[in-house]
């Protein structure tokens, strides 16, 4: 009889799937996995400290303990919850009960922003202007590339393998890089340094809205 709580974490876990070319039996080679389990996980560890930070609930625990974000993003480490040939992953923080030593309420907060991860992160239009425009409302340059670019990376140069994932019920997709277009858009520039109150860069403009 399977665990509940295990069957619970598989449904609402990330699925992912690498599709490689040219190896024996379409088996992944040990480094394609590594680098994208690292780029997954380096990707989400990013998006939870900055929306630790962002979040009104942790503003006065953060004054208190200077150690809370690294502690609460160890609470939410990915764990692989199911694995398959070849190589076909599930991976979820354990969101299904509440284990924080700060809050009783940080359940929800963990659930809440593991499914914003996939909404908006991993099913995230990384070519669609008006939702690059959205992302820029939310997130600096600078946290744009600390959370996109190890899914960038990990998405590999599209000849040895594909990455494919998806949540239950949803469509799969591929995970790829952005259009040469905006690659800047993802990237602080370093001729000089990224103010901290920029939100968008030169190639993005606000959506015009539709005149009737």
């Amino acid at each position: 009889m399977e665990n509940p709580i295990l069957e619970e974490l598989r449904r609402v876990a990330i699925h992912f799937k690498i599709e490689p070319a040219g190896t024996v039996g379409n088996s992944a080679s040990v480094s394609d996995v590594i680098r994208v389990l690292s780029g997954i996980q380096e990707s989400f560890r990013s998006f939870i400290k900055i929306e630790i930070k962002k979040s009104p609930e942790f503003k006065n625990e953060i004054a208190k303990n200077k150690n809370l974000i690294n502690q609460i993003t160890a609470e939410m480490d990915l764990l692989v919850v199911d694995a398959k040939f070849s190589y076909q992953s599930s991976i979820v923080p354990d969101i299904s009960q509440d284990l924080s030593l700060f809050k009783n309420d940080t359940l929800s907060w963990k659930s809440r922003k593991f499914q914003e991860y996939k909404d908006k992160i991993i099913y995230s239009d990384i070519n669609d202007i008006n939702n690059l425009y959205a992302l820029s409302k939310r997130y600096t340059i600078r946290e744009r590339d600390l959370i996109f670019t190890p899914l960038f990376n990990a998405s590999g140069n599209g000849k040895d393998y594909k990455v494919r994932v998806w949540e239950q019920d949803r469509e799969k997709i591929n995970l790829i890089k952005p259009k040469k277009l905006y690659e800047t858009y993802f990237k602080p520039s370093r001729a000089k340094p990224v103010n901290k109150t920029e939100r968008i860069t030169h190639i993005i403009q606000k959506p015009n809205k539709d005149k009737n």
